[in-house]
């Protein structure tokens, strides 16, 4: 038989808090996304579990007399060991690992917020920032956009020209061949008179 006092209840609910904020942290993780594979979906349902579990264990405790006498098992413990007691308040530290601030203007954030990622680390906006960034973003795009646009313009005019130019001097290959006679010429010439002719052939049916 042992006795359970004050300080080990408030180490068991420091414990179940501290599950509790980091199931927080995580689920609104996963809801500032804007979708979820089916693994998240079931990590966000079982986050929320585990804040009702904690949550309802803490009232339990808080309806504990002062001293009570319980029957505990000699077992392993991941409790905080009682040379080291946490106090029930939670750390300032621990506190500011959940305040958000906003990216660009530094501005304490309440949720939601917008969550992004930047050289894989997350990040926060607040409402006119994320508008800003998107616009900062979409003029971008837009930019990159203009640019590819311009080269495959370019691109475009020199396939164009030397098109043409094949063009000029195929039809100038056919008109030698031809002066010179199909008969009169030997069997590679021949090929290359019929390839030619077919060539044209085929563009004059394409503009057509």
């Amino acid at each position: 038989m042992s006795e359970i006092n004050k300080q080990q209840i408030a180490e068991v609910k420091e414990a179940m808090a501290k599950a509790i904020r980091l199931c927080e942290r995580l689920a609104r993780s996963l809801r500032a996304k804007g979708t979820l594979q089916q693994w998240e979906k079931t990590a966000l349902v079982e986050h929320n579990d585990i804040i009702s579990a904690c949550n309802k264990s803490r009232f339990l405790l808080d309806c504990l007399p002062a001293v009570q006498v319980i029957e505990l098992e000699v077992a392993p413990t991941e409790l905080v060991p009682p040379s080291a007691p946490t106090s029930v308040d939670e750390p300032e530290e621990e506190e500011e690992e959940e305040q958000r601030y906003c990216h660009l203007c530094n501005k304490h954030l309440p949720d939601p917020c917008y969550l992004s990622s930047e050289n894989g680390k997350p990040v926060f906006f607040c409402d006119t920032c994320y508008k800003v960034k998107k616009a900062r973003d979409y003029k971008q795009l837009l930019d990159e956009t203009d640019r590819l646009q311009d080269e495959k313009d370019s691109l475009s005019t020199t396939v164009s020209l030397q098109r043409s130019a094949l063009r000029t001097k195929t039809l100038a290959i056919i008109k030698n061949l031809e002066s010179i006679g199909y008969d009169n010429l030997d069997t590679a010439r021949k090929k290359r008179l019929t390839l030619a002719k077919k060539r044209i052939a085929e563009e004059d049916n394409f503009l057509d």
